[in-house]
C-alpha cells in the first residue's frame, strides 16, 4: 500500500473544508417582480414563557413547507442523500462545519490499486430493533442502492463484508468523492428488509419514526440506545403546512421553529427571531453551448443558434448585476457569486476576485468585438442572427419566476432579448438542451462539477450537463479528479475543470452556465430554542435544519 492507503483518521480528511457560501432553494413564495429593498433586521422581542413541554425538553414543534419531508424513509431509496438522516446511521458523518468525522466507520484504508476501499466498524452501534450493526448490513446497503439507482454512487461496483466489523468496497474506477456517499448513504439491517421499510424505518440513527401522516405530520423520538450524542428533546413534531400556515402557526405560538419565504420574513412575530441561514442552493441559468443540430438525444436535436456563441455568453455573465438580483428579487437574502462553486474549497472564488459585477463596460465592448451589432428595436444581431433566446423557468417557483423576469430586464440595456416561458420540470425536460433553463441545486459533493460540465452526460435525457457543455482539457480535469486519492489532489483537479488559467467551464473560461445567486434559508425560531451549530445548507427545501435536532435545545 501507499501512503493514502495506510490507516486514516477519518476526521483529518477534511474534503469540504471551509465551505462559507450561502445558496438557493428552489421556492421562495415570492410574488413575481421585484422589490427594491434589502433584508430587514428582526429584532427579538422579549421572550414569551417557553411552554412546558420545552422547558422540560419534552417536545419540541417544527413548522416546514409541505414539500420538504416525505416518505419512505429508506435511504436505498434516496432519503437522506442531502445528509439528513434521522433515523439511519452511515459509514462517515459530516460535522457542523461541513468536514469528514467518523460515524459508523471509525478508519479506512485505500488499496494500491484505488479500487478497493476498506472501512473499519465500530463496535457499539445497535439497530432500534435490537441487533448489532454489522459489515453485512453495510454490505447489503451498498449493494441494494446500486440496484435502485437512487443514490450517486459514481464507479461503486460490489461491496463484500470481509469480516464482522471489516466491509469492502469495491469500485470498477478510481472514484475520490466516493467518501460523500459513505457521509450519506444510512445503513439499513438486512434482516427484516422489505419494500416498505421505508414507512417503518429501523436504523440506528438519533431518532426513532413514531407516526408519520403523508402532507400534515412527522413524529419522531429519540434513540436512548444512539451510539452517538443523544438528543435533547424527548420527542419532535415536524408539521407539515403551506407557508402562508408556518406563519400564522408561529404567531398563533403553536410551533417553536417556522420556515418562511423572503416575502413573509419582515413579519415581526412576538416571542420569534429571524434566523437567516446560509446555503450551498445555488441559481443558475443554463445556457445551451452547441449550434442546432449538433446531435439528438432520444429523436430531439440539442443546441441553440444564439447561446452557442461563447462571446455573447461571455458578456451576459459579466454583465449580469447579481447584486441587482438579490436586493430586487429576493429582498436581499442572498449572496452575491459568481460560479456555482464559489462556496466549495475546490471552487474558483478566488480566482474571480477582481471581477466586477454588473461590468456592462466589459459586457458591451466583448459583443461589439464579436460581430454583435445593435439592430432593429435594439436588438443586437450578428449577420440575418437576432440575439434572442427562450429561458425556461417553472411557474409554481416564484423565486426563479422573478430571477428570469429580472435577467431579462437586465439583459435588454445590452440589446439581448430574453423570451420567458413558464412550463412545469416535465415540459422544460423536453427542451432542456434546446433552450436556457433557470436551474437550481447544490450540494456537498464536488461530483456536481462533473455532473454539470462532462461531456458525457451531453447525450442522456436528464439534468446531467444540460448546457451541452464540451471541452476536452475540462473532461481530462474531471477525469484526474475522480482518480485521485488524496484531497489536495482532487481538488486542485476541480478547481482546474472550472479555470486552469487557460479554459474551463466557468466565467473566466466559457459560461455554459450563468451564477446568479445563491440564496439564503429562513425560519421563524422561538426566543429561547437553540437550533444548535448549523452547517451550511445544500439544496433540499428548508429540511436541513433538522440535520441536527438531536443537538437543539433551550436556554432558560
Amino acid at each position: 500500500m501507499n501512503d493514502m492507503s495506510r490507516q486514516t483518521a477519518i476526521s483529518r480528511r477534511n474534503l469540504i473544508k471551509g465551505t462559507a457560501g450561502v445558496a438557493v432553494m428552489s421556492a421562495l413564495g415570492l410574488a413575481p417582480g421585484c422589490s427594491p429593498s434589502g433584508p430587514a433586521t428582526t429584532t427579538p422581542n422579549e421572550p414569551r414563557t417557553l411552554p412546558e413541554r420545552l422547558s422540560q425538553h419534552r417536545e419540541i414543534i417544527i413548522a416546514l413547507d409541505a414539500s420538504t419531508v416525505s416518505a419512505p424513509f429508506d435511504p436505498i431509496q434516496g432519503w437522506g442523500g442531502t445528509g439528513v438522516n434521522l433515523f439511519n446511521s452511515a459509514l462517515l458523518a459530516t460535522d457542523e462545519n461541513n468536514e469528514i468525522v467518523p460515524d459508523l466507520a471509525t478508519g479506512y484504508t485505500i488499496g494500491e490499486d484505488k479500487l478497493t476501499w476498506v472501512f473499519t466498524m465500530r463496535d457499539d452501534a445497535r439497530f432500534t430493533s435490537g441487533a448489532q450493526v454489522t459489515a453485512a448490513d453495510v454490505a447489503f446497503t451498498y449493494n441494494q442502492a446500486k440496484k435502485t439507482g437512487k443514490v450517486s454512487m459514481p464507479n461503486f461496483n460490489e461491496a463484500v463484508a470481509t469480516g464482522e466489523r471489516t466491509v469492502e468496497l469495491r469500485l470498477s474506477a478510481p472514484s475520490s468523492v466516493l467518501l460523500y456517499t459513505t457521509a450519506v448513504l444510512g445503513i439499513v439491517p438486512q434482516a427484516g428488509y422489505s419494500d416498505s421499510y421505508g414507512d417503518r424505518p429501523i436504523g440506528s440513527g438519533p431518532w426513532k419514526l413514531v407516526d408519520y401522516i403523508q402532507g400534515q405530520q412527522l413524529i419522531i423520538e429519540r434513540n436512548d440506545d444512539y451510539h452517538g450524542e443523544k438528543a435533547r428533546f424527548a420527542r419532535a413534531t415536524i408539521l407539515m403546512m403551506d407557508t402562508d400556515a408556518c406563519l400564522a402557526a408561529a404567531k398563533a405560538g403553536n410551533v417553536d421553529v417556522a420556515c418562511t419565504y423572503p416575502n413573509m420574513s419582515r413579519q415581526q412575530v412576538d416571542g420569534f427571531t429571524l434566523t437567516s441561514l446560509p446555503t450551498f442552493d445555488y441559481r443558475v441559468i443554463s445556457l445551451p453551448c452547441q449550434r442546432p443540430g449538433a446531435w439528438e438525444v432520444e429523436g430531439k436535436p440539442v443546441g441553440n443558434a444564439v447561446t452557442s456563441d461563447r462571446e455573447l455568453r461571455r458578456a451576459m455573465a459579466l454583465g449580469l448585476n447579481r447584486k441587482q438580483l438579490v436586493d430586487d428579487c429576493l429582498l436581499g437574502y442572498g449572496e452575491v457569486a459568481f460560479d456555482m462553486f464559489d462556496a466549495f474549497p475546490w471552487g474558483i472564488k478566488q480566482d474571480t476576485a477582481d471581477l466586477k459585477d454588473g461590468d456592462v463596460d466589459s459586457a458591451t465592448r466583448i459583443l461589439d468585438q464579436a460581430g454583435w451589432r445593435p439592430g432593429a428595436g435594439g436588438i443586437r444581431a450578428k449577420g440575418d442572427l437576432r440575439a434572442s433566446f427562450v429561458l425556461y423557468y417553472p411557474p409554481s417557483d416564484s423565486a426563479r419566476q422573478a430571477i428570469a423576469e429580472g435577467f431579462k430586464a437586465q439583459m435588454q440595456p445590452l440589446g439581448i432579448d430574453v423570451q420567458l416561458e413558464g412550463l412545469d420540470f416535465t415540459g422544460i425536460q423536453e427542451n432542456n438542451r434546446v433552450n436556457a433553463v433557470v436551474l437550481g441545486g447544490g450540494n456537498l459533493t464536488p461530483y456536481n462539477v462533473y455532473r454539470q460540465l462532462a461531456s458525457a452526460g451531453t447525450r442522456e435525457k436528464n439534468w446531467i450537463n444540460i448546457a451541452c457543455y464540451t471541452n476536452q482539457s475540462v473532461d481530462e480535469n474531471l477525469a484526474l479528479a475522480l482518480a485521485a486519492t488524496d484531497t489536495e489532489t482532487a481538488h486542485k483537479h476541480w478547481h482546474d475543470a472550472l479555470w486552469d488559467g487557460r479554459t474551463g467551464g466557468s466565467i473566466l473560461g466559457d459560461s455554459p452556465y450563468l451564477m446568479c445567486c445563491y440564496i439564503k434559508n429562513n425560519y421563524f425560531v422561538r426566543d429561547g430554542v437553540d437550533i444548535g451549530a448549523q452547517q451550511v445548507h445544500p439544496h433540499n427545501h428548508f429540511l436541513h435544519i433538522i440535520q441536527n435536532l438531536h443537538t437543539w435545545d433551550v436556554r432558560l
